[in-house]
């Protein structure tokens, strides 16, 4: 299962190693406030993504190393949505990063015309290998 710092994790060496953006800042741990990744993109603007992981990745938890529920899954990507819209309303390019599992592709695929409206990036890791793929 995919904590939150893997999906961040894989998420900042596609875009480094693979798409060749420069990271302004990407958070080390999930104790950390504020925007999970920032990026430069090669026009010169500045991606802000929030980021998801698949379980809680705090060890006191009910939920540590057991899968977020589908209603927790959609509380994560609502509020991940909500983060990324401040994004774009500041002037920024707001993205997703998330586990991709049939469930978070699923509630991404409901709002595909919002998400394509709004030019917001989401980014899903693959639960087994982490490589990313960006949704289209």
């Amino acid at each position: 299962m995919l904590l939150e710092m893997d999906v961040i994790n894989a998420v900042v060496k596609y875009l480094e190693k693979v798409k060749g953006y420069g990271i302004k800042h990407a958070v080390k741990s999930t104790k950390e406030k504020g925007v999970d990744i920032e990026v430069y993109l090669p026009d010169g603007e500045l991606l802000k993504i929030e980021a998801k992981g698949q379980t809680s990745s705090d060890s006191h938890s009910t939920r540590y190393n057991k899968e977020f529920s589908s209603n927790q899954k959609l509380d994560h990507v609502s509020k991940a949505l909500y983060a990324t819209c401040t994004y774009i309303t500041h002037g920024n390019v707001g993205g997703i990063a998330l586990p991709g599992d049939s469930e978070h592709r699923e509630l991404v695929e409901r709002i595909d015309k919002t998400i394509k409206t709004l030019r917001i990036r989401v980014f899903f890791v693959d639960v087994d290998t982490r490589e990313v793929d960006e949704y289209s």
